[in-house]
């Protein structure tokens, strides 16, 4: 008669904790869950290799059988890691070493495919083949954020026409969705002849144009502000950080873009659900 009790006031303690954990509400193990930040970077100004030299720099020699072959660099990437969702790449030269630095199980990494298929190009000055900067943009892998839609800006490259300018323009965009709201997280590149009523930045204003229709946020970072004849280069003129349309109170917090020691032009921004 004991056991049988106790084993009744075992299961009643147990219907009890049961009941108690479907009581409790469902937390998030992600802090903030409903916002995310996105930070901006001018990787050419970034201390630590993450630019890829010119192909006649790389050491060569020649083995006995008179094939050529070549010593590859050492793996490198930059020392400093980002505290963000979302980072919006400019100048950006080495794939294989933007991987390093946003590695495989953490950041999913969407490269321009100008950056693809244009590995290199002819530089005329020197003989040798440099490397074309385009944009690059690495997204955290996180519980609730997730990539729905893609957009390869190569009517920014096409709006310059056969100019010495047009392969650097470059554009790469991903719309990401978070606690039910969506934003376009958008790396432009434009020349920095391209002032106002430049056919790049033409192109670019239509590309928003067209999508004001989907009522969905649009964060653009990168090389796109016109530069003045008074503005300072080491300053990052050219860098900007910009949210379409303007948000209501309370506006979202801008860290202005600064030359930054651990990340060169550098600018963050964080948006709430």
């Amino acid at each position: 008669m004991i056991k049988r009790s106790t084993q009744l006031l075992a299961l009643a303690c147990l219907a009890c904790l049961a009941a108690a954990a479907r009581a409790e509400p469902a937390t998030d193990p992600t802090p903030d869950a409903g916002q995310i930040t996105l930070l901006s970077v001018d990787v050419r100004t970034l201390p630590g290799a993450l630019t890829r030299k010119p192909e006649d720099t790389i050491p060569r020699w020649r083995t006995s059988f008179g094939s050529e072959r070549r010593s590859e660099t050492a793996a490198s990437k930059p020392a400093t890691g980002v505290d963000a969702d979302i980072v919006l790449l400019q100048g950006v030269t080495d794939v294989p070493a933007l991987r390093r630095w946003f590695p495989a199980g953490q950041w999913r990494v969407i490269a321009s495919r100008q950056l693809i298929a244009r590995a290199v190009t002819d530089a005329p000055a020197t003989g040798a083949i440099a490397p074309i900067p385009s944009t690059a943009i690495a997204v955290r892998l996180r519980r609730g954020l997730r990539i729905t839609a893609q957009s390869h800006l190569a009517e920014l490259a096409d709006a310059l026409g056969k100019g010495p300018d047009a392969p650097t323009a470059a554009g790469t965009a991903v719309r990401v969705m978070i606690a039910n709201r969506q934003t376009w997280a958008i790396s432009v590149q434009l020349p920095e002849s391209c002032g106002v009523g430049c056919p790049g930045s033409d192109a670019l204003r239509r590309w928003h144009d067209a999508r004001q229709s989907e009522d969905v946020r649009r964060v653009t970072g990168g090389l796109f502000e016109p530069v003045s004849a008074s503005t300072n280069p080491s300053a990052c003129g050219q860098f900007g950080l910009r949210l379409d349309p303007p948000p209501p109170p309370p506006r979202p917090s801008f860290t202005p873009a600064t030359l930054t020691p651990d990340l060169g032009c550098a600018a963050a921004v964080t948006v709430a659900k």
